[in-house]
């Protein structure tokens, strides 16, 4: 869980804080910059809570079950359907386009993609667990 001062920032400095923070994400360049900014910024329980939300967020624009969700992420009923809310309500449209990449026409067959079928098939619906790598 994370622990938020319950000492407010005066609106104009949060909402400064909070662009810096965009800008500086922007200007990462390439994926293992990127990675290493998250790492040095966040802890580690930071980085699996973001990774799993987008990953949620992302399985349910794709149309994976509820418990399909549940069980390869290990997260609560709740938090899938309070994230299911959020989508039906166009909580997620910045992240709508990432979640439905595939239908610009680039290939359905990605890491993504196949990240998402692991997680949701879990690791023993294939015979070795590393055969996408091959």
């Amino acid at each position: 869980m994370v622990n938020i001062s319950k000492r407010k920032l005066k609106p104009h400095l949060e909402k400064q804080i909070l662009q810096e923070l965009a800008r500086q994400i922007a200007r990462t360049r390439g994926v293992s910059h990127a990675r290493n900014f998250l790492f040095e910024l966040l802890t580690p329980a930071e980085y699996v809570q973001l990774a799993k939300r987008l990953a949620l967020i992302i399985m349910l624009f794709r149309g994976y079950s509820f418990d399909q969700i549940e069980r390869s992420l290990k997260v609560s009923p709740t938090t899938v359907a309070s994230h299911w809310r959020g989508m039906k309500t166009g909580k997620y449209q910045a992240l709508r386009s990432v979640a439905l990449f595939h239908a610009r026409g680039l290939p359905e067959d990605t890491i993504l993609e196949s990240l998402l079928k692991l997680v949701a098939e879990g690791p023993n619906a294939r015979k070795s667990r590393w055969d996408f790598l091959k």
